[in-house]
C-alpha cells in the first residue's frame, strides 16, 4: 500500500506503482518479520504486561520510518 500510493503520488501511473509493489512487497515483508516477530518473543518473555504497549509503539515507530527511508533516492539521503 504504502510503496503504490508513493508512486501515484510522485506523478507515476498505476503501472509503475503495480510494478514498485511487485519489486517491494516481498522483501518489504522479510524485513517486517525479521524486525516484529523477535520484538515480540523479547517483548513477551522479558517485558512487563504493562509495557508491552510501549515497547511495541517505539518499535513501530522506527519501523515506519523503514520504508520512507528505503523509498528515497540515493541523491536524496543523507546518511
Amino acid at each position: 500500500m504504502f510503496f503504490g500510493s508513493l508512486t501515484l503520488l510522485e506523478g507515476k501511473g498505476p503501472f509503475a506503482a503495480k510494478e514498485r509493489i511487485k519489486e517491494a512487497y516481498v522483501p518489504t515483508l522479510i524485513r517486517n518479520w525479521g524486525v516484529f516477530i523477535p520484538t515480540q518473543i523479547v517483548n513477551f518473555a522479558l517485558v512487563p504486561p504493562h509495557l508491552r504497549f510501549v515497547t511495541v509503539g517505539v518499535v513501530s515507530l522506527f519501523w515506519s520510518t523503514s520504508p520512507a527511508s528505503v523509498s528515497l533516492p540515493r541523491s536524496r539521503r543523507t546518511y
